[in-house]
């Protein structure tokens, strides 16, 4: 695949890869990050989307373009817009970070 497409929501980065392993766990939820202050990154049509967990490695494979929101548990919009990602299969996780004075990596939690 020459571009396989990143996007990034916030401290939520997805990588599209050719395919989810055939040995993955399916997971139930469209929730891809829980942040500070209960804010939620998570995809608006839970139909469109099936989650997978592999070795701790989390996938999703949209059935077609999926829309990736940030919101308080009650529905309330958080700091960051929303997104669209093209239907495929993704690798999911959170951005880290790399303190070069303490040496150590760390997750963002936004």
């Amino acid at each position: 695949m020459k571009n396989p497409g990143q996007f990034q929501q916030g401290d939520v980065w997805l990588q599209r890869v050719e395919s989810i392993p055939a040995d993955a766990e399916p997971v139930n939820s469209v929730v891809l990050a829980e942040g500070e202050g209960h804010h939620l990154h998570r995809f608006v049509v839970a139909e469109d989307v099936e989650m997978f967990v592999k070795d701790g490695v989390r996938f999703a494979r949209l059935k077609r373009e999926g829309v990736i929101e940030h919101v308080t548990p009650d529905g309330r919009h958080g700091e960051h817009h929303e997104i669209t990602v093209p239907a495929g299969d993704y690798q999911f996780g959170q951005v880290v970070e790399f303190d070069y004075l303490a040496e150590m990596a760390r997750t963002v939690i936004d």
